[in-house]
């Protein structure tokens, strides 16, 4: 009984942190040690549950990233048709050069414009032929003038003479009866039946109206040769006139050389020139014209691996990507150049103008068929100038 006291009253101490012994120091019995051991495994395994309980909560927290959706296949290409992407080219277009050279003042056509032959494309201007022609139409002009002036002039020298010889005329007139007065008193006085001072005034009469009539017959001489020069001066001035007018007309071509027309009807599929730019006949063209009567070709540049697969003759669909009215036109692979392969079509409506952007879809099932005049429009689109292969 007194040994279970004593084990209590230390236990009693051991919780207040005092000993029963002398001093009040901290004794720690094997009693003690065996509690802190089960508090400190009790602890861990507080912490334990409770870190296994956060790290679930905050996994039920975490928000779920759903699957990825799985990618369509893509569609498997078809062995037998290749698809490329082109651009329609004239197989012989025309490159319009300027008839003389000079500066470029001025372009009145588009790249992709339809024009008719005769249409105005561009004028050209030429300083020298400018300054020319305006000087000989100065000239024109003054002789014109001249002539205008001549012309009137000798018009009045015709009026002077008509009235000199009406004078002249009349002068005349009076003459004869003067004079037939004067031998009418003559005969008269010398019969003894006139008096001498009407005989002497019929011969005064007679004498003054031939000094009159000698006169009227001068300025007739005068007005006869005035007339005469003026129409040699007329006639000369008008030959002049006309040398002139046509030194002036020839000048007049020479500048109007520098009007740039059509010579065919087409779309036009380059403009290289700028305006501004000296140009020749001998230089670049001025622009690029496709006939509408030439034949076309869709060109179009396959890889290396497509290439192996194309064959000349093979069939092919074209449809335009630029065009509404049209879905699809019928042709066929008509040449290689290099890289590019060329691929002949009939359009006999012209809805597929030079430089129209087209899908191509050739069939290369087909066998190689070879066609007639095929290689001939190969060798004739493969010499087109550089300038034409923007087109």
């Amino acid at each position: 009984m007194g040994k279970e006291r004593s084990r209590i009253t230390e236990a009693n101490a051991a919780c207040r942190g005092f000993s029963a012994r002398p001093g009040n120091r901290k004794v720690s019995s094997p009693w003690q040690d065996r509690m802190w051991q089960r508090v400190a495994i009790v602890g861990a395994l507080l912490l334990a549950v409770g870190a296994v309980s956060y790290w679930a909560g905050s996994r039920s927290r975490r928000e779920v990233t759903p699957p990825p959706a799985a990618t369509p296949a893509p569609p498997q290409a078809d062995p037998a048709h290749i698809i490329l992407t082109g651009v329609v080219r004239a197989a012989d277009p025309v490159n319009v050069h300027p008839d003389t050279s000079g500066i470029l003042q001025s372009l009145h056509v588009r790249k992709g414009d339809t024009v008719k032959e005769g249409d105005l494309l561009a004028i050209v201007r030429n300083d020298a032929f400018d300054a020319v022609e305006q000087r000989l139409a100065r000239e024109h002009q003054a002789l014109t003038m001249r002539v205008e002036a001549l012309e009137k002039s000798s018009a009045q020298a015709k009026l002077d003479l008509a009235r000199a010889r009406s004078e002249a005329e009349s002068a005349r007139s009076r003459i004869e009866s003067a004079k037939n007065e004067a031998d009418r008193q003559k005969e008269l006085y010398n019969a003894g039946a006139t008096s001498r001072i009407a005989y002497e005034k019929a011969q005064r009469e007679w004498d003054a109206i031939r000094n009159q009539s000698a006169a009227v017959d001068q300025i007739l001489s005068a007005a006869e040769l005035r007339v005469t020069v003026e129409e040699r001066n007329l006639a000369a001035e008008k030959l002049a006139l006309e040398d002139k007018r046509a030194e002036w007309e020839s000048a007049r071509g020479d500048v109007e050389l520098g009007e740039v027309l059509a010579t065919v009807e087409g779309v036009v599929t380059d403009i290289p020139a700028e305006e501004g730019s000296e140009v020749s006949p001998n230089g670049e063209p001025l622009l690029v014209i496709a006939p509408t009567e030439s034949t076309r070709f869709a060109v179009v540049q396959p890889t290396e691996a497509e290439m192996r697969r194309i064959r000349v003759g093979q069939t092919a669909a074209l449809r335009p990507q630029t065009v509404s009215d049209v879905r699809e036109l019928p042709g066929s692979v008509s040449a290689f150049r290099g890289s590019e392969v060329l691929i002949e079509f009939e359009d006999f409506e012209n809805k597929l103008p030079p430089g129209t952007n087209v899908q191509v879809e050739i069939d290369t099932s087909g066998a190689s068929v070879a066609r007639a005049g095929s290689r001939q429009d190969f060798f004739r689109f493969a010499t087109m100038s550089s300038f034409s292969r923007g087109t």
